[in-house]
């Protein structure tokens, strides 16, 4: 799987060729349904990209049969229903999976985006959570630090000397910018305070929440924080995605420009919304909402949503903390 992942980044039809190969070595190898599932979803990718769409959608719906919740077959299988005008039934299948349990986030943005090209614009509103949960707040420092601008420059100054800082990388939404995919070392000193002050922020904020909310019902038993970090400037932003692993997912934005934070147009900004996907080259109607960073504000909302940064175009650093709320599996 790791070679065959290697070989499709390389773009090439040869090498999609080969990575189908390994992709087959692997469907065939794998013991267990979830992994063979897995296999199959990348297969499936790979044949796509050969123009075999036959044999691709063959290979994602065995996928979705061996695991219901593999977000790589079901965003494939999607993505080839509504380039083949088939939403009624791709909707059907979304309906059919929550009924049998799967509420993970790739099939309620699935969801959404299939409300909106049916234009039953209310229920994709809804399908997409922002109007029940999207907080922005400015939090409390942690323990040992009298502010918040003192907090985020220690955090800045840590992430800044990070070992595995690197421009850009294959698979990511991160586009013209620096990533740290791993903040979290033995030698930190502040992020293990980052993640303690978001678990304080996310538990506080989901207890505001009645029992009836939308996020309440779907909340995991247990869960995970992963994290990653995005120095962008310049032309450096986030294309449009969504978080297919997560439940709530969200940002801390540890340094600003100052022309960014002072501008009135959508430089350097978070939007939420109607996305333009490569994937689906087709008008996705709804609305957007935008969102000005600024340091020390902490967004959270709902992993379904589909969200981009523009650029800043400017020489300073934006420093942000990417989160996302994994549930793990029983």
């Amino acid at each position: 799987m790791l070679e065959g992942n290697a070989w499709l980044s390389e773009e090439t039809h040869e090498a999609n060729l080969q990575a189908s190969k390994l992709f087959a070595v692997a469907r065939d190898a794998a013991q267990i349904p979830a992994s063979r599932a897995r296999a199959l979803a990348a297969f499936g990718k790979a044949q796509l990209r050969l123009g075999e769409r036959t044999e691709a959608r063959s290979a994602f719906e065995r996928a979705l049969q061996l695991d219901a919740r593999n977000p790589d077959a079901q965003k494939r299988l999607t993505a080839m229903d509504i380039n083949e005008g088939r939403e009624v039934q791709a909707l059907q299948r979304c309906d059919a999976l929550l009924q049998r349990g799967v509420n993970n986030s790739r099939l309620l943005a699935d969801r959404y985006l299939l409300l909106a090209l049916l234009g039953r614009a209310t229920e994709a509103r809804a399908q997409e959570g922002l109007d029940q949960f999207l907080v922005d707040a400015s939090p409390a420092p942690p323990c040992g630090w009298d502010s918040a601008d003192q907090f985020s420059q220690a955090l800045r100054e840590e992430l800044c000397s990070h070992p595995s800082l690197r421009y850009e990388r294959y698979g990511s939404a991160s586009a013209a910018s620096w990533r740290i995919d791993e903040p979290l070392l033995a030698r930190a000193k502040v992020f293990p305070f980052f993640l303690d002050m978001l678990r304080r922020e996310i538990t506080a904020h989901l207890g505001r929440l009645d029992d009836g909310h939308a996020l309440k019902q779907s909340a995991p038993e247990r869960a995970q924080i992963r994290a990653w970090a995005v120095l962008a400037q310049g032309p450096g932003h986030e294309d449009w995605h969504m978080h297919q692993s997560g439940w709530i997912s969200g940002v801390y934005y540890a340094a600003v420009p100052e022309s960014v934070t002072t501008s009135l147009d959508q430089r350097g900004c978070i939007e939420f919304g109607n996305p333009e996907l490569s994937h689906i080259p087709r008008l996705i109607p709804g609305q957007r909402l935008t969102v000005r960073p600024s340091p020390g504000k902490l967004l959270m909302f709902p992993s379904q949503a589909y969200h981009h940064t523009y650029p800043s175009d400017s020489s300073e650093r934006r420093l942000a903390v990417g989160f996302d709320v994994i549930p793990i599996a029983p």
